[in-house]
């Protein structure tokens, strides 16, 4: 799934700076995830901490600690997708 997905994740960065993006496949699942369950975006964050069946399914452990996609769903909820 992943070579079907970078594609549409690449983005030239114009620096170095800053928190690297989310994995792209992590995003991908997080947006079926949100869909399924009619999710908002500051609800599927918590759910990710909440439930270890959501963070199993996006490849997340406990030991990843928080992560807090919920600001960027709606910049990768805007991207083309490849159908």
């Amino acid at each position: 799934m992943r070579p079907l997905l970078e594609p549409v994740h690449e983005r030239e960065r114009k620096s170095n700076a800053g928190r690297k993006p989310f994995d792209v496949v992590l995003m991908f699942n997080l947006l079926i995830l949100q869909t399924l369950y009619n999710l908002a975006d500051e609800q599927v964050d918590y759910q990710i901490r909440d439930r270890l069946s959501f963070a199993r399914c996006l490849g997340l452990g406990i030991e990843d600690g928080e992560i807090h996609p919920h600001h960027r769903i709606g910049s990768c909820r805007s991207q083309d997708w490849p159908s």
